[in-house]
C-alpha cells in the first residue's frame, strides 16, 4: 500500500508543477508547453515510475486529477490545460485497459 500512496503523491507533485508551468508559460513556448508535448511529458514520466503496473497507474491517475483540481481552484486555467488533462486521462485509461486484456 505504501507504494500506491507514494506514487499518488509523486504524480500529484509532478502533474501540479507541469500543469502550472503549461498554464503560465505556454505563450513563451507554444511547442514545448502545447497539449501534445505536455501530455507526452506527464505520461512518459508516469509510465516510467509505475512500470505500467495497473494498480500504480490507477493511483498515479488519482494524483494527476488531484493536482489538476487543486491548481484549477487556485487559478484560472487556459482551455489547453483542460485539453491536456483529458488527453492524459484517456492515455492512462487506454494503457490500463490494454494491460487488463
Amino acid at each position: 500500500m505504501a507504494d500506491t500512496q507514494g506514487i499518488q503523491i509523486r504524480a500529484d507533485d509532478f502533474a501540479y508543477v507541469t500543469f502550472k508551468m503549461q498554464a503560465n508559460l505556454y505563450e513563451t513556448d507554444e511547442t514545448f508547453y502545447g497539449v501534445e508535448n505536455t501530455v507526452e511529458r506527464i505520461c512518459s514520466c508516469i509510465l516510467s515510475c509505475t512500470h505500467e503496473s495497473e494498480a500504480l497507474l490507477s493511483q498515479a491517475k488519482l494524483g494527476i486529477i488531484d493536482a489538476f483540481n487543486r491548481l484549477k481552484n487556485e487559478e484560472n486555467l487556459p482551455i489547453l490545460s483542460y485539453d491536456t488533462i483529458t488527453d492524459v486521462i484517456k492515455y492512462i485509461d487506454d494503457k490500463s485497459s490494454k494491460r487488463s486484456v
